[in-house]
């Protein structure tokens, strides 16, 4: 039986090398700080917000390879206006930022996540992969349609990303995201941003399930749902993701909100400059012998062709250069095989800049 994925959240995946972070060391947060604040929400939800003091990070809950990092914070100057549904009640004061209380059922949900998100997806280098955008696993395989730039010597990227609700099947994921990637292969690091919808059990690890991310911002709380979302043929919700380098780390920027950095005793081949860089979709498929496609949703659930105002779009794409000088795509290519279940295209003009088509509904009569 399928069903509707209900949240569309802020998203941020921390993919290192080919290993995923131990989800049986999930962050004591909410257990050993005491919340200057909390704020119930008619979602359910719990919103705590925590001192900032950097000793009380997730990132710093025995974390190995994080010592004696400052917070910092410089945000770029955009404007845009969003929020998340705890915002109608009530806000995190200064000096704390705001979590997501982490439930029972989440936390058994993400004692038992499997290897295959961060397997599948490193497999795909955005290099001389146009001849497939599937990666099988044990738990079944992974579609994606996205756009990618050649390697190249990188030091952030950017996105205007609309947000739709979107039907996910039971164990079964959909991301719309940036990818900024270093190294290839058994060494490979990377960091992906931007917003899901999840029906899941199993899906991977993400936001502050592991220890790594330094959080700085009160106004967002990752994993919390977005209450306005794009309609078809109608009005547009869209936010601004951007990850750049910064002073102590790769810092992760939502409109003129840092919402906190990655630092970079966390990387072997992020430490200094990314070598590629991509936008698009990926969908989870739990068919593990890849022969049915399923009906999990990517980006609103239509293919391209169908326009702006009812596809999902990510414009005014640019990369930076050592300098955080922004630049448009230079020769950017499209990963796009599965094409009759998800699909891709890149156009650019003055409103949207370099921009993005992508999504599909998945199985169709073309796409058995």
């Amino acid at each position: 039986m399928e069903s509707m994925g209900l949240i569309c959240s802020l998203l941020m995946f921390l993919l290192i090398g080919m290993n995923l972070c131990s989800c049986s060391r999930l962050s004591q947060f909410d257990q050993s700080t005491t919340p200057v604040k909390s704020i119930e929400t008619s979602d359910g939800d719990v919103i705590d917000c925590v001192p900032s003091d950097i000793s009380n990070q997730p990132a710093f809950d025995h974390h190995p390879l994080i010592n004696n990092n400052d917070i910092q914070k410089r945000p770029f100057s955009v404007k845009k206006s969003i929020t998340q549904s705890w915002h109608l009640d009530g806000s995190c004061p200064k000096g704390t930022i705001a979590v997501k209380r982490t439930t029972q059922e989440e936390t058994t949900r993400a004692n038992s996540m499997k290897r295959f998100r961060i397997n599948s997806v490193q497999e795909s280098n955005f290099q001389a992969a146009s001849d497939t955008d599937t990666s099988s696993t044990s738990s079944g395989f992974e579609q994606s349609a996205a756009m990618y730039v050649d390697e190249g010597n990188y030091y952030g990227a950017m996105a205007t990303m609309n947000v739709w609700n979107l039907k996910v099947r039971p164990n079964e994921f959909s991301s719309s995201a940036i990818w900024v990637v270093g190294g290839s292969g058994s060494d490979q690091n990377m960091i992906i941003a931007g917003w899901h919808g999840d029906n899941f059990n199993s899906t991977g690890c993400y936001n502050l399930y592991c220890t790594g991310f330094v959080q700085t911002s009160n106004k967002f709380a990752l994993g919390a749902p977005f209450p306005t979302l794009s309609t078809i043929d109608g009005v547009q919700a869209e936010f601004d993701v951007i990850i750049y380098k910064g002073q102590f780390g790769w810092n992760l920027q939502l409109n003129d909100f840092i919402l906190g950095y990655w630092p970079f005793s966390l990387f072997t081949n992020l430490k200094s400059k990314a070598s590629w860089v991509a936008w698009g979709g990926l969908v989870f498929n739990s068919q593990i012998d890849g022969k049915q496609s399923t009906t999990t949703q990517m980006g609103s659930g239509h293919f391209p062709e169908e326009g702006i105002k009812r596809a999902s779009y990510m414009r005014h794409l640019q990369v930076f250069n050592e300098t955080l000088y922004s630049r448009r795509l230079d020769s950017p290519k499209l990963l796009t095989a599965t094409a009759n279940c998800y699909n891709a295209t890149f156009a650019n003009n003055e409103l949207m800049g370099d921009f993005i088509l992508y999504g599909g509904p998945g199985r169709n009569p073309n796409c058995p």
